[in-house]
């Protein structure tokens, strides 16, 4: 379940926490359909996990179709976004991601963990990722609980998409 606050009804503390994730929360699908928006020239898909349902035989019995749910952002702004996911892992805080040769982007995240109502010093980092830039055919998130060493998305879950980002 999401939580969102109204933007009619943001104080200016709601509007300036909000901006660095504090006081909202998304679920890891939320977060691959807004960043497959932005690989998607800014078109938000409705998310479906199978693309198509297949017999014993392997012959197709149905395909799931794509369905557009309407444009979020420009296509102008969704290809800038799309350059600096690209940036970033390649040459900024995101290389551990980095594949040679192949232009993956994407984007670190660290959340404090909610205990009660407030947060703690407990946190979940992340790592979302899709590739080829270009023409995107592939994402995913790979979000890390309660890491242990290191508090940074980067170094807990950008090791792991690239080792998966390899092998696709």
């Amino acid at each position: 379940l999401s939580i969102v606050k109204d933007p009619a009804t943001m104080s200016d503390v709601d509007l300036a926490t909000t901006g660095y994730g504090q006081g909202i929360a998304i679920t890891p699908i939320q977060v691959l359909c807004a960043v497959n928006s932005l690989g998607n020239g800014g078109i938000l898909m409705k998310p479906k996990i199978v693309d198509r349902i297949v017999d014993s035989d392997g012959k197709t019995v149905e395909e799931i179709p794509d369905t557009e749910v309407r444009q979020v952002i420009s296509e102008e702004t969704a290809a800038k976004m799309c350059d600096i996911m690209e940036y970033y892992v390649s040459d900024a805080g995101g290389t551990t991601a980095y594949v040679p040769g192949y232009r993956l982007g994407g984007k670190t995240g660290t959340a404090n963990r909610v205990s009660g109502k407030t947060y703690s010093a407990a946190t979940n980092t992340s790592f979302v990722v899709m590739a080829p830039m270009d023409d995107p055919v592939i994402s995913m998130i790979c979000i890390v609980y309660r890491p242990t060493k290191m508090e940074y998305g980067a170094y807990t879950a950008g090791p792991i998409v690239k080792e998966i980002s390899e092998k696709s």
